[in-house]
């Protein structure tokens, strides 16, 4: 009898090895037909349309784009097929996270792996590991430096210094991920294993002959300037997930994968419900999840520095505002602070909706647009002015006194319930803010110029016939103009005679008054304590002769040029 029974115990574990071989051998089947659908569709996230915007023919408004998709297996036994999940991207990154819950069909899945890119998997069958980049975030703006620019000291953006910033190394760039049925799970096990993302926004403007592509506009009352805000056209936006916001240590980012299967692996920074569920991967290597759009911009800062509950007020009071005074859905319009919810110095606005509805590009370009936005703003803060003038918070009258600090009819929302507690319409330095907001006069500044107006502003500027030679001599050769001219530098006591914003470089042009002992040791001092600030400097001699060498020897900053 007890034979009998050990044979039965035996059968049944082989025929549970048996299914679970047959399911390892579907899931490499399906993933192996996924990667020829993948090569015979390299190119199917090319829009013309997109194209086009980014090169500048088009306004740049959020043309379709491939979606971030996740495989779901389908139940054995001829229940289901074999399906494909989407989402936008920037919600798919959170949705489809690591180990994260979807439900499909009456069934549980878990995110179990990433799935590696036709050139990714080449890299790891050379180098053993997935391609990545590094980047350094601005703690002050948020804005993101990758490349050359994340060994700078100031940001390009804002000229804050970068340290204290986050720097991000190992980014990856996620297009699909593949899921794994799980069992039934009760509520109290789904509460208990449910995890959030700790995400990230980063922007870098388009460039344009070198420079970053935006129109700067001054928003001011009377003689105080109240915003200044940039719009930027086709820039590009950087969602990252940095990792579980109850991994062990903040400063860590990022997760474990497998760069032979892409399976997501065990992890010393998961928090313990979720650790159980991973798996143990051979080798390993720790990335960092992101993924890439490109969106119009636009970025509002205040001049004075306000609190978190402040800014969060004003960044749904002006999005309702921009909603309502240009007819959009509140899907259509996505406002996030920059750099990051604990650090609200600055509020990003871009169009989430597929298409778009060029509306920001409005805010720059129509005089009156801010003013509307404001007094649209108001109403739907329930206040209107006894006197018609908006002159501040004394003047208003509440129109809903049944809404103490807001309400689904104001600012309140499914989307920003987490921020419920900061939202205050009765507060007194939003109100008065858009009370100036409805008088102002707004001061257009930098825009995307084209190069000979450029070059006509730089050269209207110069001050010495030297330095217009310099600045023909690169429009001739095709390098890099700069974008600042005289800028001065107090703190070191210099105005040089230009300056790359986004190179941090200054330049110098010595004319013969350089070349006498006084001034040679005055100007060596100056280049000393401006390198030892991570700036680079670079001084011309008045010969034309030498001018090509240098700027062979920087080609970081004046580009390749058109000279062979």
């Amino acid at each position: 009898m007890e034979k009998s029974h050990a044979v039965q115990m035996n059968a049944a574990a082989t025929e549970k090895d048996r299914k679970e071989a047959k399911q390892r051998y579907d899931e490499a089947r399906i993933q192996q037909d996924l990667l020829l659908d993948a090569r015979a569709n390299m190119n199917s996230d090319f829009y013309t349309y997109r194209f086009l915007a980014s090169q500048g023919f088009l306004p740049g408004y959020n043309f379709p784009r491939l979606p971030l998709m996740a495989f779901i297996p389908g139940r054995r036994e001829k229940v289901g097929r074999d399906a494909f999940l989407s989402r936008p991207r920037f919600l798919g990154l959170s949705e489809f996270g690591p180990q994260s819950i979807i439900y499909h069909e009456g069934s549980t899945y878990r995110v179990r792996k990433a799935i590696l890119g036709i050139k990714d998997e080449e890299n790891v069958s050379t180098s053993a590991t997935l391609p990545v980049q590094t980047a350094r975030l601005c703690p002050a703006c948020g804005y993101g430096h990758f490349g050359d620019q994340k060994e700078f000291e100031l940001c390009v953006n804002c000229a804050n210094p970068l340290e204290g910033g986050r720097n991000l190394i190992d980014l990856y760039r996620i297009e699909q991920v593949s899921t794994r049925r799980a069992n039934r799970i009760t509520s109290d096990e789904e509460e208990r294993q449910r995890q959030g993302y700790e995400t990230a926004t980063t922007f870098r403007y388009a460039e344009e002959n070198g420079l970053p592509r935006f129109t700067s506009l001054k928003i001011s009352a009377g003689d105080d300037e109240l915003l200044t805000v940039r719009y930027g056209p086709t820039a590009a936006l950087w969602r990252i997930n940095l990792g579980w916001r109850r991994r062990k240590e903040k400063s860590i980012y990022g997760f474990n994968i497998d760069v032979a299967s892409g399976i997501w692996s065990k992890d010393a920074q998961a928090p313990e419900e979720v650790d159980d569920a991973l798996e143990q991967g051979k080798s390993i290597q720790r990335i960092t999840p992101y993924v890439e759009d490109r969106r119009n911009i636009l970025i509002l800062q205040s001049k004075e520095l306000l609190d978190e509950a402040t800014m969060a007020t004003l960044q749904y009071a002006f999005k309702r505002g921009i909603e309502a005074t240009f007819q959009l859905e509140e899907s259509e319009l996505a406002a996030e602070p920059l750099p990051e919810r604990g650090r609200r110095n600055a509020i990003l606005f871009y169009e989430s909706a597929e298409g778009g509805a060029g509306v920001l590009t409005r805010l720059v370009s129509d005089p009156e647009a801010v003013r509307k936005v404001a007094r649209q703003a108001m109403e739907i803060l329930h206040f209107r002015s006894t006197s018609g003038e908006w002159h501040n918070h004394a003047d208003l009258m509440d129109t809903n006194e049944d809404c103490e600090a807001g309400c689904y009819r104001c600012l309140l929302s499914y989307y920003n319930q987490p921020e419920h507690a900061l939202i205050d319409r009765k507060n007194v330095q939003v109100l008065d803010l858009l009370c100036r907001l409805t008088r102002c006069q707004t001061e257009k500044g930098q825009s995307g110029q084209s190069l000979d107006d450029i070059l006509q502003s730089l050269l209207n500027a110069s001050v010495s016939s030297l330095e217009r030679a310099w600045l023909l001599y690169l429009r001739d050769h095709g390098y890099n103009l700069p974008d600042r001219a005289q800028p001065l530098l107090q703190a070191f006591n210099t105005q040089a005679d230009f300056g790359y914003s986004d190179k941090q470089a200054l330049i110098y042009i010595d004319g013969p008054h350089h070349e006498g002992n006084a001034q040679r040791t005055l100007d060596d001092r100056i280049t000393r304590n401006l390198q030892d600030a991570g700036l680079t400097v670079v001084r011309f001699p008045k010969e034309q002769s030498a001018w090509r060498a240098m700027i062979q020897a920087h080609r970081f900053i004046f580009g390749q040029g058109n000279t062979p």
